[in-house]
């Protein structure tokens, strides 16, 4: 009888004749529906946290620092599930958006687009951010923020893309003012991603075994 793996035994796959060595922490379904779960839960708890009003239609939150660490931390399948799983509960009626609002109204407002894109760039950076993994287990930290940050932009990108497409469907503004309107989010935007890549890259250096990604030939 051969004994079963240890619950921090990496688990190889084999893609394309790669063998792909993940954590079998987060392989397994229970540590994926956990991961799922840890990131909803934080996105739901920073987005809770009290922002400011650096505009009329959409407040600044820390929801982007969230998304971005969660991304950061787990596969783009993980991070854009555990975003969507946040959207939903908020959309059926848990007060875990901004505000402490809810409902599928918010998602027909002004910043219904930035949570569509919340989504849509959790995919995006989780799946670019795994580049980043080769970088810390080679002791290459700073490579390490590099390249996560360079994830996050792109996942700026698309959060602010989508916002605009939401204010010019949701109340009609005009193109210009729309993206004069996010513009004003954007640099803050960026402190929260180089945030969430230091913290990240400080986790991930210290439970490497349990949650880093490899590939190896």
């Amino acid at each position: 009888m051969t004994s079963s793996p240890s619950a921090s035994t990496p688990v190889t796959e084999h893609r394309s004749g790669v063998s792909v060595r993940r954590a079998k922490l987060l392989s397994a379904p229970p540590g994926q529906i956990a991961a799922i779960a840890m990131g909803a839960a934080l996105i739901a708890a920073l987005s809770l946290i009290p922002g400011l009003k650096l505009t009329p239609t959409v407040p600044f939150t820390f929801q982007v620092l969230a998304i971005c660490l969660v991304a950061f931390l787990f596969d783009g399948r993980t991070a854009g599930l555990a975003t969507g799983l946040y959207v939903l509960l908020g959309a059926l009626g848990l007060p875990i958006f901004s505000g402490g609002r809810s409902g599928a109204a918010v998602l027909a407002g002004p910043t219904g687009g930035y949570l569509i894109g919340f989504v849509l760039a959790a995919f995006l950076v989780g799946w670019l951010s795994n580049r980043s993994h080769p970088a810390i287990r080679q002791g290459r930290p700073g490579l390490a923020i590099g390249l996560m940050l360079a994830a996050g932009l792109a996942g700026l990108l698309v959060i602010h893309a989508a916002g605009v497409v939401g204010l010019m469907l949701a109340v009609s503004m005009p193109l210009a003012k729309a993206i004069g309107v996010t513009a004003a989010f954007v640099p803050f935007d960026i402190v929260k991603a180089v945030i969430a890549a230091v913290v990240a890259t400080a986790v991930l250096r210290a439970f490497r075994s349990q949650l880093l990604t490899a590939e190896r030939p």
